[in-house]
């Protein structure tokens, strides 16, 4: 950015003033050499490059040539210097012609990149100058401000404290320069120029510094009030665990025999480790180990909190080994106990078990009594299938007996003949179904292992491992496999029932199925086209036609308030697209990986390429001026590292987002970033071409859609600009 300084031919009396002035400077340059280790006053330079040697730790302000500013409003100057600026060079010249500096690498420069490259490397590296510490900080805080005035431009240098407060070079056009450019706009008042840039400056790294102690500050309390609660919530962790403790010693204390002769699981835990780590807790605590405190206080309850559960169930034994004592004595009392004698027995066995275990104090007493209990509703299906064998039984003999005996017997042959042909259709499409749903059991399985190797068994899981996209499709895939379960249940559930239809588990059943052909007619309309009720219970409805929504509620018709129903058919159809669509969702997400290194390797040499290309474009460019390329190199190629870096940072925990977000923009950068001109021949008969004019275009045209923000200069570390007259 540059602006012109306003027309010297404006400021008459100052001009007239200025050979007066230099006069006087040549005439008292020796004193002022001589007397400037202990006086207030500016040092004079033959040249800006020199401010490296003439460097002095008390001299802030160093002159050169004439600025049309009197003597004494530079000695102002550098005593305000001292005083609110001591960490600041400031070196202000009449021009920068004549300026020729050579860097330790060998580069030499002239003018104002002289006078630049010598601050900026020599100053700032070469003196004690380049270590000012910030007391507050310990961070550099060394700062230069050069303003070349017949040149209409300025230099400006910060060092860590500014750079890392967004104070630094890169900051300084267009928002730091802002206070110069007002004072030399009104008036060209270059002390102006010079206190308010450094105060602005400093007004602001000193603000930004009293931010960072007081968040600091903030971040301490917070930390001490965390420590505060831990500590208190150790506390109460530990008493409870000590109340547990103590609990659970009075109860075996009460216990009806002693733990030598009890022996069971019950009466004898494991009291020294619970103690041990109550002890440890305790001391824990004392020491002010807030954490380890309430870990070891959990320790001792996930010891003692099952015991103490145990005794409580053991304690209301008693009234259930009751219950199922008097059910045993009703079932053994009934008239066809035998064809249950086996459940039976069993029954006894382990309602004896169970009584001993108890008296053991030992928990295993539970699974004796559930087995008892089992073994009981065994005894009692078996009771009554007896019960049918028996009347069905009695009402095949007084059929038999009866004078119609002839007349049953052959319709009973006409209907059995008849029921062959939908009892073969019916057999093979259930024996279809279920060997079908067999296969598709096998396929959920392996879908469920599956699902937990690429995104978890849940969607705790899912959000551990990604984010963004990948996790809502991550648990979009846990949500389907879990329906595809659901309906696999309510699939095997309607095959179980059509399995009853074709093969009833009673006689009487049997006898049905033998004669009619009902049941298998029923069995292939379940399994074909009749709809199916579902209870809510079952969630079908609600995963195939998802959650009533309040316009379905408030505007539903009479069809909408029905109990919902399917067709086997469709159930099966809803299940080929869920797990059509859980399959999808794991292959994308699985793909995503892959696919996003693919493509980042492909991003990666397009820019190597077109990095290469707009080199070796700009190398040509210095000879004849075509095709500089300036936006693509400065702009459009950093932009597109930056959005590959972006889509490489994704990738981790998002790849399907990074595949589709950044990876796509950076891959669209990239192919942008391919030069497509090709260097022919320079033009002839019209003269050279205007400097620049095809190196603007092109940056115009690759740069269009990007910012104007410009890259650090690594060199020289300064930016300028030009004053605009009003």
């Amino acid at each position: 950015m540059e602006t012109r300084l306003p027309d010297p031919s404006r400021r008459a009396p100052v001009v007239l003033g200025w050979v007066p002035l230099a006069l006087a400077a040549v005439l008292l340059l020796p004193l002022t050499s001589r007397t400037a280790e202990g006086s207030n006053e500016p040092r004079s330079v033959p040249h800006g490059t020199a401010v490296v040697q003439a460097w002095q730790p008390h001299q802030r302000l160093y002159v050169k040539g004439d600025l049309g500013v009197s003597a004494a409003q530079l000695a102002g100057l550098e005593q305000w210097l001292d005083t609110h600026a001591t960490n600041w060079v400031v070196v202000l010249l009449e021009s920068a012609a004549g300026e020729t500096y050579t860097d330790p690498e060998g580069q030499t420069w002239s003018g104002i990149e002289a006078v630049n490259h010598a601050l900026g490397k020599g100053l700032m590296n070469r003196t004690d100058f380049g270590q000012s510490v910030d007391p507050r900080t310990g961070e550099r805080n060394a700062c230069f401000f050069a303003l070349f005035l017949k040149d209409r431009r300025f230099s400006y240098y910060g060092s860590d404290a500014q750079d890392r407060r967004g104070l630094g070079e890169e900051q300084w056009i267009g928002n730091l320069d802002a206070p110069a450019i007002s004072a030399m706009r009104n008036g060209g008042r270059i002390l102006d120029a010079v206190k308010d840039t450094i105060t602005t400056i400093e007004g602001r790294l000193t603000a930004r510094i009293e931010a960072e102690r007081e968040a600091a500050a903030r971040q301490a309390s917070e930390r001490e009030l965390a420590r505060t609660r831990a500590a208190a919530q150790a506390q109460g962790d530990v008493a409870a665990a000590r109340g547990a403790l103590q609990q659970l010693t009075r109860r075996l204390a009460t216990f009806s025999k002693p733990p030598s002769e009890a022996g069971g699981d019950l009466v004898r835990p494991d009291l020294a480790a619970a103690n041990a780590d109550l002890a440890a807790a305790e001391q824990a605590l004392s020491t002010g180990q807030a954490a380890d405190a309430t870990r070891l206080a959990m320790a001792v309850r996930r010891r003692v909190d099952p015991v103490l559960d145990g005794l409580d169930r053991h304690a209301q034994a008693p009234g259930r080994f009751e219950e199922v004592a008097a059910r045993y004595q009703q079932q053994a009392q009934h008239p066809r106990a035998d064809a249950a004698s086996g459940s039976l027995r069993e029954a006894a066995d382990r309602l004896q078990a169970a009584r001993r275990e108890h008296a053991r104090g030992d928990s295993s007493y539970e699974a004796h009594l559930a087995a008892a209990t089992a073994a009981l509703e065994t005894a009692q299906a078996s009771l009554e299938a007896a019960d049918r064998a028996d009347q069905t039984r009695r009402l095949f003999l007084g059929f038999a007996g009866s004078s119609g005996t002839l007349v049953v017997l052959l319709l009973g042959v006409f209907l059995n003949r008849r029921r062959v042909g939908p009892r073969r259709e019916a057999q093979h499409l259930h024996e279809t179904w279920r060997q079908g749903m067999r296969d598709k059991t096998d396929g959920l399985f392996a879908l469920l292992d599956r699902r937990a190797t690429v995104v978890g068994t849940s969607t705790l899981d899912a959000e551990r491992r990604y984010a963004g996209q990948t996790l809502e499709l991550s648990r979009r895939a846990i949500q389907d496999v879990d329906e595809l379960f659901i309906m696999s249940a309510s699939v095997d559930r309607i095959l179980a029932q059509a399995h009853r239809l074709l093969e009833p588990g009673t006689v009487l059943g049997q006898a049905r199925n033998f004669f009619l052909c009902r049941g298998y007619l029923r069995a292939l309309r379940l399994l074909k086209d009749e709809p199916i009720r579902f209870q809510p219970g079952d969630r079908v409805e609600l995963i195939v036609r998802g959650p009533r929504t309040e316009r379905d509620r408030l505007l539903g018709d009479l069809a909408s308030y029905q109990p919902f129903a399917l067709t086997f058919q469709e159930l099966i159809e809803a299940f080929n697209q869920r797990a059509d669509r859980a399959l999808a969702t794991l292959d994308q997400i699985e793909s995503s990986t892959l696919e996003g290194t693919r493509v980042i390797a492909t991003i990666e040499a397009d820019l190597d390429a077109a990095r290469t290309q707009a080199e070796t474009l700009a190398a040509a460019a210095v000879e004849d001026g075509w095709l500089n390329l300036e936006a693509l190199r400065l702009q459009l190629l950093p932009a597109a590292s930056e959005t590959l870096a972006q889509a490489l940072r994704q990738a981790a925990a998002d790849p399907v987002g990074a595949l589709a977000g950044p990876a796509a923009r950076a891959q669209q950068q990239a192919s942008d970033a391919r030069p497509r001109h090709r260097r022919g021949p320079r033009p002839t008969g019209t003269g050279p071409p205007l400097p620049g004019a095809s190196a603007k275009a092109a940056g115009r045209r690759l740069g269009r859609g990007l910012g104007r923000r410009r890259p650090r200069n690594p060199v020289c570390l300064r930016r300028q600009h030009r004053f605009r007259s009003p």
